[in-house]
C-alpha cells in the first residue's frame, strides 16, 4: 500500500490536466487554505460524492491515569475534534472494494 502525498498529488493532477505543476500546487494550496478557514470558523466542508468534514466539541469527562492510581479522577475539559464522514457512494465502493472512478 502506498501513500498519496501532496507532492505526488500535484504531479498526478498536473499530468491529468496538462497544467504546470506550479499551477496545480497553487490551486491545491488555495483549496486547503479555504478548507482550514471553513473548519476554523465552525463551518462544515462538504464534497459531494467524497465526504464531509466538521469540527465537533468532545464532551467534558472524568479520566484517570492508570499508571498512577493514587491520583484519582482528573477532569478532562471539552475540546474540539475533527470528524470526517465518507459519502454513501464512496463508503459502499470502499466496502465492496470496487472502483469509484469514471470509466
Amino acid at each position: 500500500m502506498s501513500t498519496l502525498t501532496k507532492a505526488n498529488a500535484i504531479k498526478k493532477v498536473s499530468k491529468r490536466t496538462d497544467l504546470k505543476q506550479y499551477q496545480v500546487k497553487r490551486a491545491i494550496n488555495a483549496l486547503l487554505y479555504e478548507i482550514k478557514v471553513a473548519l476554523f470558523t465552525g463551518d462544515r466542508v462538504e464534497f459531494r460524492g467524497f465526504g464531509t468534514w466538521e469540527v465537533k466539541l468532545a464532551k467534558a469527562r472524568m479520566g484517570r491515569n492508570p499508571s498512577n492510581a493514587s491520583c484519582g479522577a482528573v477532569p478532562i475539559p471539552p475540546r474540539p475534534s475533527l470528524r470526517f464522514k465518507l459519502s454513501k457512494d464512496l463508503k459502499s465502493a470502499v466496502r465492496a472494494n470496487t472502483s469509484v472512478l469514471p470509466s
